[in-house]
């Protein structure tokens, strides 16, 4: 599925899992344009040059993608539609300074995504609090506490998707420590009807093929209401073989996604847009390849290991123009989020001659959030925001390691409770029940200077507070005292920006932003509040918030009448109280946890380049990166592994390379189009001790596109093929270590790939 690239985007890149061309990384300039009604902000042509730009609100204004103050790339959604994007793998490579490790859980926890080498780090299975935070609009949908469920939205029907780099803190809060990925979805239209949609056959290499089918139906009622509908049925073929279990292309996933809107606009001052999305995702068998030789195969599972997700969302968005005092902005939003898993544990346990172990987790999580602000209209030298925001979040989960076939027919009994449950024989529980909220005020202020200059400051005070609570039980947990917690935290995420802009083709700023993290319990609690050959050192029953400190210099520029455009930013960025997954290896069960260490130091530079040649329709992006994320302090981990001083970040690569070759021209009454493209991501590690290493892979992608405008429906076919050359760039990692008796057992390794070369034919249609 490869297609041109652009974040300011006359055409913006995908591809396949990692494996794709890349958008251009854009360079955050001041704005103090309002904030307009959302219809305003779609993709179109904000520059007179041939380069046509997007309008984003990630500065809850909309304002062109060239005119905002964060780094920031925008990809429309016409073309996300057009090259077939199914998930977050299929642009997040894109970007240079953004990478994601890949996990078989997907959307329960699997993903990992960091951004200019600060991220979340996993073992185990257990991950840290996320540092990226991921939103539907302004509403989050992270977990602000650890990474219980991130719902993967599909890109369809999307106004645009837009990825930015560095803390957010000011717009965003605690959800959003050095970076924020937006899915803003249309809005239903008053003044036209519409109907498009698009059916799609996938075919992977050496694995099974399926069939994806959307619609998307805008119907104005009236002059001032209007409804939107949107469906998805997305079903992704297998690739990996169970061999213990003779089954094929086993870890096929099913996910469907619906999302209605209502938009009331009684008069030109109020416009009232209430949303409801759900989506539930479904894998037969999460499995990774438990090979290096690049066979797509896992030996270890004698069991089935399925995984469910749901996410329901319900919100409103209500604005009401006061004339001279701005724009009132109120939004609310309720949602739910579950998982239910049931996964084949042999490898733990199978050296022991323990065939039977599963492992079976329930997780349901609540949350709120209130926003209330006050945006200045933009009729002189000065523009401002004001708001008030609350975060509630609750969350229970549920997690059992037990033995297959080993539940009784027995009455209840107090002494067996414990290490007898409605599965069976227990080896061990936790029931963990956190609660985290987040109350702020913040604003910003710009001031234009001089007609070039601008300066903006702007700063979020704020509250936090994470409660709850951890018990163990099970044949292990029973030695295990509970924990509980209750922390609180309050400080001050300030942001400075000036910028000097003598002419519409040349930008420089300097930006100085701070962003904020959550603390938490830790999850994994099975030792002693002592140390012992057991169960080993104590581990800390709960780790600190942290903060994150980014300077920002660039440069934007524009050539030849607005047919080039050329960026470049440079960044150096501190994470202070990191926060890292740690292990305690003992004799009874591998212990991990979350602990605070001291300070990272990320320093790094992106640049980008498109250019509409004289070629009408020919378009040149490139894209690359660098990226040097270092910890700046030695700590001694708690099972005494030494960290020195300039240890590379985990899942941080130093270099990310893009470019991609797009042509686009009609030929009588055809629109034929065409485009290569090829990413490259140097190598990394997988955790702070650097156990394995990661990426190191490129990948190729083509596409082929033909299309008829002039007919009823606009149909047109398209045909993509990614990872052309089939490689098997590993964007996971992880090593399981089984136990046998009281001695330990072998090690069974764990390889995520990114998906093989797969093809995919789409047929499309739009009515309007």
């Amino acid at each position: 599925m490869a297609v041109p690239a652009s974040a300011n985007a006359a055409q913006e890149s995908q591809g396949d899992t990692a494996a794709s061309p890349a958008p251009l990384p854009t360079i955050p300039v001041p704005s103090s344009a309002p904030e307009t009604p959302p219809e305003t902000a779609d993709s179109g042509d904000a520059s007179a040059g041939p380069i046509t730009e997007i309008i984003v609100t990630a500065t809850k204004r909309a304002r062109s993608v060239r005119d905002v103050p964060v780094s920031i790339n925008a990809i429309a959604g016409d073309t996300l539609e057009k090259t077939g994007a199914r998930d977050i793998q299929d642009y997040i490579a894109t970007v240079p300074g953004i990478t994601m490790q890949d996990g078989s859980n997907g959307d329960a926890g699997g993903r990992k995504i960091t951004v200019r080498g600060v991220g979340p780090s996993e073992v185990n299975g257990v991950s840290g609090n996320q540092t990226v935070g991921q939103f539907i609009g302004d509403i989050p949908m992270t977990d602000p506490y650890s990474n219980f469920v991130t719902p993967d939205l599909d890109p369809f029907d999307l106004q645009t998707v837009e990825i930015l780099k560095g803390p957010q803190g000011t717009y965003f809060g605690a959800s959003a420590l050095n970076g924020a990925i937006r899915y803003v979805p249309n809005k239903p239209q008053l003044d036209q009807w519409e109907l498009h949609g698009f059916s799609e056959a996938l075919s992977i290499t050496d694995g099974g093929m399926n069939g994806t089918y959307a619609a998307a139906a805008n119907l104005p009622i009236g002059d001032s209401l209007a409804v939107r509908a949107t469906g998805v049925l997305q079903n992704t073929p297998g690739y990996i073989d169970n061999l213990q279990r003779d089954q094929k292309d086993a870890d096929s996933r099913r996910k469907w996604s619906g999302r209605g809107a209502l938009r009331w606009q009684p008069t030109d001052r109020l416009d009232v847009n209430l949303m409801y999305l759900k989506q539930h995702s479904k894998k037969d068998d999460v499995l990774d390849v438990d090979n290096s030789n690049g066979e797509l195969t896992n030996n270890e599972h004698p069991g089935p290991s399925s995984i469910e997700t749901g996410f329901d969302l319900a919100s409103i968005d209500a604005r009401y123009d006061t004339g001279a005092a701005g724009t009132v902005v109120l939004q609310s939003s309720l949602q739910h989020k579950d998982a239910l898993s049931d996964l084949d544990s042999t490898l733990f346990t199978g050296s022991a001659g323990l065939q039977n172990l599963r492992a079976y987790s329930k997780t349901k999580v609540k949350g709120t959030t209130h926003e209330l602000r006050l945006v200045s209209p933009d009729d002189g030298n000065w523009s401002w925001i004001v708001g008030a925001f609350y975060q509630n979040y609750h969350a229970d989960v549920s997690t059992d390691a037990y033995f297959l076939g080993t539940a009784l027919p027995l009455p209840p009994l107090p002494i067996l409770d414990q290490i007898l449950g409605p599965r069976g024989l227990s080896y061990g529980t936790v029931q963990i029940a956190p609660e985290a909220r987040e109350t702020s005020l913040y604003g910003e202020l710009t001031r234009t200077l001089f007609d070039d200059w601008e300066l903006t400051a702007g700063a979020r005070f704020y509250k936090t507070r994470i409660s709850g609570t951890a018990v163990a039980g099970g044949l292990v947990g029973t030695i295990v005292p509970d924990a509980e917690i209750d922390q609180h935290d309050k400080g001050i995420s300030p942001k400075i920006s000036l910028s000097y802009k003598p002419s519409r083709s040349f930008m420089v700023y300097a930006t100085l932003a701070r962003g904020f993290q959550f603390g938490g319990i830790n999850t994994n609690v099975s030792g002693l509040p002592f140390d012992n050959p057991l169960t080993g050192p104590p581990v800390p029953p709960s780790f600190k918030s942290s903060s994150l400190w980014n300077r920002e210099i660039g440069i934007r520029t524009d050539w030849l009448h607005r047919s080039l455009q050329a960026d470049v930013v440079f960044y150096d960025l501190d994470w202070n109280n990191a926060q890292f997954v740690e292990k305690n290896d003992n004799l009874v069960i591998d212990t991990t946890y979350v602990s605070n260490v001291g300070k990272v130091r990320s320093r790094g530079v992106e640049s980008s380049l498109i250019y509409a040649t004289p070629l009408d329709g020919l378009i040149l992006n490139l894209a690359a990166g660098y990226s040097s994320a270092l910890t700046a302090t030695p700590y001694t981990a708690e099972d005494g592994s030494e960290v020195p001083s300039g240890t590379v970040m985990p899942n941080s690569p130093h270099w990310q390379l893009a470019g991609t070759v797009s042509y686009e021209h009609p030929f009588g009454s055809w629109l034929v189009g065409g485009s290569i493209a090829d990413t490259y991501t140097s190598r990394a590690y997988d955790t702070i001790l650097h156990d394995h290493t990661i990426f190191d892979y490129s990948a190729l992608n083509l596409g082929l596109s033909l299309a008829r405008p002039d007919l009823a429906g606009s149909p047109a076919l398209s045909f993509d093929v990614t990872n052309v050359l089939d490689r098997r760039g590993v964007v996971g990692r992880g090593t399981f270590t089984g136990v046998s008796g009281l001695t330990g057992g072998p090690e069974t390794p764990s390889y995520i790939f990114i998906r093989p070369r797969t093809f995919a034919l789409r047929l499309s249609f739009d009515f309007q």
